[in-house]
C-alpha cells in the first residue's frame, strides 16, 4: 500500500482497501490520504480508521476536521465522506479530550453544521449547505435522502458527543442551540417542530435531553414569582430559563396533539424529553394546571385505552408518576387507583409484563402522597387486592404484588384492607429469602392501630415466624445475607417500640434470644441490631450478656453503632439490681463524656442520666473520672444539649467545693450564650439551658455559706463584662417566663414610673415610639406583668441571685472597680415584680 501511495496509484489503492489489514504501516498509509485529501478514498479511509484511533496523534484530528470544513456537498461521494468522518471525529475527541484547544473545539463545532441546517443565529465560515429535509431544492437531495438523512444523525451525534465532553461552553452559550420566542429563528426546537424524517427528529430531541441535563435549569429558576419579573426591561437568567422551559413543554405538546398519526418511537422520545424538562425545571408547578398537568392527564387516559403503544405507555405512566409527587388537584386519584387495578389484572390474565412494573409503582406513588384518597377507597379495593393476589400467583408476578403490600402497609386503611396485609405478613415470613425480605419490610411498617385489631394467636405466629427465620439466618446459608439480616434487625426495633406487643410476655423473651450471635457482621448490619438492642434494653431487664453486648458496641469507631451502645448500657443500668463492674463503667462513661464527637458526648450524658434515675448506681457521681467528664461536658460551647443534661447530672452532687466550681462555670456559659442569641435552630436548647443555670444558681448561692462565696467569686464577680452578661442574661430570662398579657413599654429616660404607665408607649404605638427616636431621646424599654403565680416565682429566683452577688461585691475586699450603673442595677432589681426595668433594653 505505501508503494502504490507513493505513485499515487488511487485506483490500486481503492481495491486494496478492500481487503485491509491494520498493520502499522498501513494506518500510515490511511492517515496519509486523509493528509493529502483525495476525495474517492476518503470516505472509505476514515471508516477504516474508527478501530486504530489510539494509534492516531492530534494532528490527524486537526487535519480531519480542516478537510472536512473544505468540502463542498457536491456529490453523493462528499456525503459519503462527511459521514464517516463525523464518526472518525467523535472517536478522536474523545481520545483527545483533555489536549483539544479552544480553536479546534470550535472547528468541530462548525463541523456539526454541515449536517444540521444553518442556525440564523450562527454564521460560521465555510458552512454553505442547508441539508434541512423541508429544503425544497434540488434532485440531489431528492435522490439521496437516505444518506441526507444520515448526514444528519452523525452531525447530531457529534454535536452530542461536544456537548458531554466541553459542557461548560455550551452552559454559557446554550442560546446558540435553543432560541425559545418563536419557532421562526432557527433552532433545535425548531427543528424538532418541522424536520420531517423520524430518526432526525429522534436524534434533535436527544440533542435537547443532553442539553437540559447540562444547564440545570431547577437550580435557576427555584422559588421565582415570574408573574412579576416577566414585564421588566433587563431579563434575569432565571426569566430565559422559564421562557425556554414553558417553550419546549408548549411544543411537546403540539406534537403530541395528533399522537396517532406519529410513529411510537418518535411519541416515546417527546414524552422523554418532557419528563426531563418536569423534573429539571418543574415547570408544571409554575403554570396554570389547564396549560400543563391537565393536557398530560388526557394524554394519560387516551393511550391508557390503547392495547398498542407500549413504549409510550411506559413514558406517560412515569411522567403521570411524578405528576402525583407534585399533588396537582386536575389529577382525578380515586379513578386512577381503579383504573390500574384494572389494568393489573387485565395484564396479568393476557400474561402481558409489559407496563405491570409501572402500574404497580402509580398505586405505590398514590399511597405515598394522597394518603387520604387511597384511604378512603381501601374498602373499594379489597377484593381487588384478594383477586389479583390470585391472578399474581398463578402467573408467577407475585413479588411485584408483595411489594404493593409493603407500600400500604404504612397507612391506615379499612379492617378488610387490614386482614390482607395480616395474611400476606405472615406468608412472606415463612417463605424464600427474596420473598422474606417483603415480609419484614412490612413488619417495620405497621403501626400500634394494626396490632390492636389482632388476636393473641396472630401475634404468636408472627413471634414464631420470626423466631424460625433468626434460625435460618443463622444456620442457611441462603438466608444468611447482610441485607437480610439488617431488614430483620430493622423489623425487630420497630416492633419493640410498640407497647401493646411488649407488654404480652412471651414477645420481648423471644426477641430477647435473637442478639446471642451478632459478631462478624458488616457495619450496616451492626448499626440495625445495635439499634434493635438498646430499644429491647429500654422495655426490661435484660440477661447480663448484653451489659457485655454494649460495651461492645460502645467501643465501635461508628458514631451510630457507638450512640445505640450507650443508650443500651444506660437502660441497662437503670433497672441492674448492682453494677456490673463500677471501674468499667466509670472508665467507658469518663471517656465517651469527653468524646470530641459532640453527638457521642451528648448520648454518654444521657445514658448516665439514665443510669443514674437507678439509686445503686448514684455512687457514679463520687468517682472523680466522671466528675472531670461532666465539668468537660460544661465547658464545651459547642453541645448545648449535653450541657442540659450536664447540668441535671451535676445537681445530684452535694459537694460545695464542686458547686462553687460549677457556679463559675455556670458565669463562663452565660458568657458564651451572646453569641448564640441569633442562631434560631438552637434557640430553644439556649431557653432550657437558661432556666436551668439560673434554677441551679439560686440554689447555690441561697445554701453556700456567703463568706465562702465572698472568698471563691469575688475575683470573678469584679469583671463589668461578666455582670454585664449576667444581667442581660436575667433580663431574658424573664422575658422568658412573662405570661401572655405582659406587655414591653417604652420611656424617655428622665420619666418617672407613673408618667411611663399613664402613657403606655408600647411596640404597637409605632408613631410615639418613632418621634422618641426621632428626637434623639434616650428610650428606656420596661416589662410590665400582672400577677402571676409562674412568673413570680421565676423573678424570686434572680432576685435572690443578684442580691447575692451584690452582697459579695459589696463586702469584698478587692480594689477592682464595678461599673455605677451594674452595681446601681443589682441593688434596684426586685424593688417591683411588676414593673421591670430591662438592662441594656434586652
Amino acid at each position: 500500500m505505501q508503494r502504490l501511495l507513493e505513485h499515487k496509484n488511487w485506483e490500486g489503492l481503492k481495491k486494496e482497501l478492500k481487503d485491509f489489514k491494520g498493520t502499522p504501516e498501513n494506518v500510515r498509509v490511511l492517515v496519509e490520504i486523509i493528509n493529502s485529501r483525495q476525495l474517492p478514498l476518503l470516505a472509505q479511509s476514515a471508516k477504516l480508521l474508527l478501530n486504530h484511533t489510539k494509534s492516531l496523534n492530534q494532528k490527524v484530528l486537526k487535519n480531519l476536521i480542516d478537510m472536512v470544513i473544505q468540502v463542498h456537498v457536491q456529490t453523493i461521494e462528499h456525503v459519503r465522506i462527511l459521514v464517516s468522518s463525523f464518526k472518525l471525529i467523535s472517536q478522536l475527541m474523545q481520545e483527545y479530550k483533555s489536549d483539544m484547544n479552544e480553536n479546534l473545539f470550535k472547528l468541530v463545532l462548525r463541523c456539526c453544521f454541515l449536517g444540521i441546517p444553518q442556525f440564523n443565529n450562527i454564521e460560521f465560515e465555510g458552512v454553505n449547505s442547508d441539508l434541512s429535509s423541508d429544503s425544497d431544492s434540488s434532485n440531489f437531495q431528492d435522490k439521496n435522502s437516505k444518506l441526507l438523512a444520515k448526514l444528519r444523525t452523525q452531525s447530531q451525534l457529534l454535536l452530542q458527543c461536544q456537548m458531554r465532553q466541553f459542557p461548560i461552553y455550551f452552559q454559557n452559550n446554550w442560546q446558540l442551540l435553543l432560541r425559545s420566542k418563536n419557532y421562526q429563528e432557527q433552532s433545535l426546537i425548531s427543528l424538532m417542530v418541522h424536520e420531517a424524517g423520524k430518526k432526525n427528529k429522534i436524534n434533535i430531541i436527544s440533542t435537547i435531553i443532553v442539553m437540559l441535563d447540562l444547564l440545570n435549569i431547577g437550580k435557576w429558576i427555584q422559588g421565582y414569582d415570574f408573574s412579576k419579573i416577566q414585564n421588566q426591561a433587563f431579563q434575569p437568567k432565571a426569566l430565559q430559563f422559564y421562557q425556554l422551559s414553558k417553550s419546549l413543554h408548549e411544543t411537546n405538546l403540539n406534537l403530541l396533539q395528533n399522537w396517532k398519526q406519529l410513529d411510537q418511537q418518535l411519541i416515546t422520545m417527546i414524552l422523554k424529553l418532557e419528563l426531563v424538562l418536569i423534573n429539571s425545571s418543574q415547570i408544571l408547578t409554575k403554570i396554570p394546571e389547564t396549560l400543563g398537568v391537565y393536557p398530560l392527564f388526557q394524554l394519560f387516559l387516551q393511550l391508557n385505552q390503547t392495547q398498542e403503544y407500549y413504549t409510550a405507555r411506559t413514558a406517560i405512566l412515569q411522567i403521570m408518576n411524578q405528576l402525583l409527587c407534585d399533588n396537582f388537584q386536575m389529577i382525578d386519584v380515586r379513578f386512577l387507583i381503579q383504573t390500574s387495578f384494572n389494568r393489573i389484572q387485565e395484564l396479568v390474565k393476557q400474561q402481558q409484563p409489559t407496563l405491570l412494573q409501572e402500574y404497580f409503582q402509580i398505586l405505590q406513588r398514590v399511597q405515598k402522597n394522597n394518603h387520604l384518597e387511597f384511604i378512603q377507597q381501601s374498602n373499594d379495593i379489597a377484593q381487588d387486592l384478594q383477586d389479583l393476589r390470585q391472578l399474581c400467583l398463578t402467573n408467577g408476578i407475585i413479588q411485584n404484588y408483595y411489594k404493593l403490600i409493603e407500600e400500604i402497609s404504612s397507612v391506615q386503611l379499612h379492617p378488610s384492607v387490614i386482614k390482607i396485609i395480616s395474611q400476606i405478613a405472615y406468608e412472606t415470613l415463612n417463605n424464600a429469602p427474596e420473598i422474606v425480605q417483603f415480609g419484614l419490610n412490612i413488619l417495620s411498617n405497621l403501626s400500634e392501630s394494626f396490632w390492636e385489631q389482632q388476636d393473641l394467636q396472630y401475634i404468636q405466629k408472627i413471634a414464631q415466624s420470626l423466631e424460625s427465620l433468626f434460625k435460618l439466618i443463622t444456620k442457611e446459608e441462603k438466608y444468611n445475607t447482610s441485607n437480610l439480616k439488617i431488614l430483620f434487625y430493622k423489623s425487630i426495633g420497630t416492633l419493640t417500640s410498640i407497647k401493646l406487643l411488649m407488654n404480652i410476655e412471651f414477645v420481648p423473651k423471644i426477641f430477647e434470644t435473637f442478639f446471642s450471635i451478632i459478631q462478624n457482621n458488616n457495619i450496616h448490619v451492626l448499626e440495625k441490631s445495635s439499634w434493635a438492642a438498646a430499644n429491647l434494653s429500654a422495655i426490661k431487664l435484660l440477661d447480663p450478656s448484653f451489659y457485655n453486648l454494649f460495651l461492645t458496641f460502645v467501643s465501635s469507631s461508628k458514631e451510630k453503632i457507638a450512640t445505640n451502645g450507650l443508650r443500651g448500657i444506660g437502660y441497662y443500668l437503670q433497672r441492674a439490681k448492682e453494677i456490673p463492674n463500677i471501674k468499667e463503667v466509670t472508665i467507658c462513661y469518663q471517656k465517651l463524656l469527653c468524646h470530641k464527637n459532640p453527638k457521642i458526648c451528648w448520648n454518654a450524658s444521657s445514658s448516665l442520666l439514665n443510669a443514674l434515675t437507678n439509686p445503686i448506681m448514684e455512687q457514679l457521681l463520687q468517682e472523680q473520672q466522671i466528675i472531670n467528664g461532666l465539668i468537660h461536658i460544661l465547658k464545651r460551647r459547642d453541645n448545648l444539649k449535653a450541657q442540659i443534661h450536664g447540668i441535671e447530672l451535676v445537681q445530684k452532687i452535694q459537694n460545695e467545693k464542686f458547686q462553687i466550681d460549677v457556679i463559675k462555670l455556670f458565669l463562663q456559659i452565660i458568657k458564651d450564650l451572646e453569641g448564640e442569641q441569633n442562631n434560631f435552630i438552637e434557640q430553644k436548647y439556649q431557653k432550657k439551658l437558661r432556666e436551668q443555670i439560673f434554677d441551679l444558681l439560686s440554689q447555690y448561692l441561697q445554701n453556700i455559706d456567703i463568706k465562702l462565696l465572698i472568698q471563691q467569686l469575688e475575683q470573678d464577680l469584679h469583671n463589668d463584662e461578666v455582670l454585664s452578661r449576667l444581667l442581660e442574661e436575667i433580663m431574658r430570662y424573664l422575658y422568658d417566663q412573662k405570661p401572655e398579657n405582659a406587655k414591653i413599654l417604652f420611656g424617655k429616660g428622665e420619666q418617672s414610673k407613673n408618667e411611663i404607665l399613664q402613657t403606655e408607649v408600647s411596640e404597637d404605638n409605632e408613631k410615639i415610639f418613632q418621634n422618641f427616636i426621632g428626637q434623639n431621646q434616650l428610650v428606656q424599654k420596661y416589662l410590665k406583668v400582672d400577677h402571676d403565680d409562674h412568673f413570680h416565682q421565676c423573678f424570686q429566683k434572680v432576685v435572690r441571685i443578684t442580691q447575692v452577688i451584690a452582697e459579695i461585691i459589696h463586702e469584698s475586699n478587692i480594689d477592682n472597680f464595678v461599673s455605677f450603673s451594674i452595681i446601681n442595677t443589682l441593688d434596684e432589681f426586685g424593688s417591683d415584680p411588676y414593673f421591670i426595668k430591662l438592662y441594656n433594653n434586652i
